[in-house]
């Protein structure tokens, strides 16, 4: 539920369509920002995570996962140009929810779940798509379910501790039930590669996994002024590098995470081999 959890939160904290540049002008500022935030990172990243050669340049920019793998030793980088594509579309789609004479909310929810099914029916190829095409339809659906999920994230936000509490428990006994209760029938999903195992499975856990981090987030913020002024001043930092944590934890996690755990007795499951 990570990635959809990212997605989701980047859908709740997208600005209203209302309130956003819609004009020649604002598409060019949308997509400087987003080139420089999300492509640029992706091309330096990648060939710096590779034994660059100008003739595998192809490889890195078509940027799906299994051509990525081919160019680098980072596949994480697969989301950089996936997410930039959803944030595209969905910036495009909120253009066209705001000249239409319904809430934008309610537009923004039947896009996200049509999103969602074309990103299932769509077909799996060996390379994949340019830029992930077929999982950001994915990625855009949990953007805009996302946004248009807002207004009851923020007004659960706004009302005593017990109602983030309640959600807490629900969300977190759902997400339990499509998790820890199956057990051995749990799926290896790899949204990278737009293999999603079981979809009603994935999004009760997407979902559920979710809503128990966001309720989680909203207790903590309850009670955020008994924590020191250095807590804050570190996930805060955290946060706003976030981008920079992701690029680098697959090496971090092969060099240093997997040799740790191995010296006290945890294998790794060929699963994880396959990608890490």
């Amino acid at each position: 539920f990570t990635m959809p959890l990212f997605f989701l939160v980047s859908g709740v904290v997208t600005r209203d369509a209302k309130d956003s540049d819609f004009s020649l002008r604002g598409w060019l500022n949308f997509l400087i920002k987003n080139l420089w935030a999300l492509v640029l990172p992706f091309i330096i990243w990648g060939v710096f995570f590779s034994d660059f050669d100008l003739k595998n340049i192809y490889h890195l920019l078509y940027g799906s996962y299994q051509e990525i793998k081919l160019f680098t030793a980072v596949g994480a980088l697969w989301f950089l140009p996936c997410f930039f594509l959803a944030r595209v579309m969905s910036y495009g789609l909120l253009n066209i929810a705001k000249k239409i004479p319904i809430s934008d909310r309610i537009i923004s929810l039947i896009f996200g779940v049509i999103s969602l099914v074309i990103g299932l029916l769509i077909p799996q190829v060996e390379i994949g798509y340019f830029f992930g095409f077929n999982i950001s339809f994915i990625v855009l659906g949990f953007i805009l379910l996302g946004y248009a999920a807002k207004d009851i994230i923020f007004w659960i936000s706004n009302q005593k501790w017990f109602v983030a509490l309640i959600l807490f428990v629900i969300c977190g006994v759902g997400f339990y039930f499509g998790t820890g209760f199956r057990a051995n029938e749990l799926e290896l999903v790899s949204i990278f590669k737009g293999s999603y195992g079981n979809p009603f499975w994935f999004f009760l856990n997407a979902f559920t996994g979710s809503l128990t981090i966001l309720s989680f987030s909203i207790l903590l913020s309850k009670f955020g002024d008994r924590f020191p002024n250095f807590v804050h001043k570190y996930i805060l930092w955290v946060g706003k590098n976030s981008i920079g944590f992701y690029l680098v934890h697959v090496p971090i996690m092969r060099q240093l995470s997997m040799p740790l755990l191995e010296s006290v007795g945890f294998v790794e499951p060929e699963a994880l081999s396959s990608f890490t």
